[in-house]
């Protein structure tokens, strides 16, 4: 969903506008489980938004 606000981003070489790209994670913990698990899912969510032409949001 894009909104109307268009906020210029004058030093941008990716788009003339301010964009939100999220990474979105869940999961259900553990006692053994690295936290730093859902922060890498996170992260490749993140990644994967930006990936996909940006301004949108991507879960893991």
């Amino acid at each position: 969903m894009q909104l109307p606000i268009g906020i210029a981003h004058e030093k941008s070489t990716v788009s003339s506008r301010v964009t939100v790209s999220i990474g979105i994670a869940t999961l259900i913990p553990t006692l053994t489980m690295d936290k730093q698990a859902l922060l890498q899912a996170a992260d490749k969510a993140l990644y994967a938004a930006k990936q996909s032409g940006r301004n949108r949001f991507c879960s893991a």
